[in-house]
């Protein structure tokens, strides 16, 4: 009960409903630049399993000369933004920002980057992992000791194989 405008009536459910006529494409793999990015496509952010393996199979399958463009994908980015395993949130802005400008010098500086750099040494790691006895396995990313029922490493998230 309110004093100011008197006794409250109740809020018709009707009012709280909303119809959203849009969705989101089955495939999702529109990159904001056309061209340059090859198959495999990244996998749709919150529909697959990510994780380096991933991007390092998308990775290594595009063309050196078209490095804007296939960073241009937006589950790309996100998987850049949100990975656990090398924060590139302090770089985000400068990606896009040569994303939407089409510049290619920005992103071969970036791609130069210690960042990048580190990237790099991630990926060129074989993430087999070796297993140490039965009730533990050892991942070769991290060399973190995982119980063997766990079927992804607890600390970089690199799966077991």
């Amino acid at each position: 009960i309110n004093a100011e405008y008197g006794e409250a009536r109740p809020l018709p459910v009707e009012y709280l409903l909303l119809q959203l006529p849009t969705g989101t494409p089955k495939d999702g793999h529109r990159p904001l630049l056309p061209g340059g990015v090859s198959q495999p496509k990244f996998p749709t952010v919150n529909r697959e399993s990510l994780d380096m393996e991933v991007f390092k199979r998308y990775y290594r399958a595009q063309p050196d000369d078209f490095f804007l463009e296939s960073l241009s994908d937006m589950n790309v980015l996100f998987f850049l933004h949100t990975n656990d395993t090398l924060s590139f949130a302090d770089n985000l802005a400068e990606i896009c920002a040569a994303i939407v400008a089409g510049d290619r010098e920005t992103a071969q500086n970036f791609k130069e980057s210690a960042t990048w750099a580190t990237l790099e040494q991630i990926l060129a790691v074989d993430t087999v992992l070796t297993h140490s006895n039965g009730n533990t396995w050892s991942c070769s990313i991290c060399t973190l000791i995982n119980d063997s029922g766990k079927t992804m490493c607890e600390a970089c998230g690199t799966p077991k194989q």
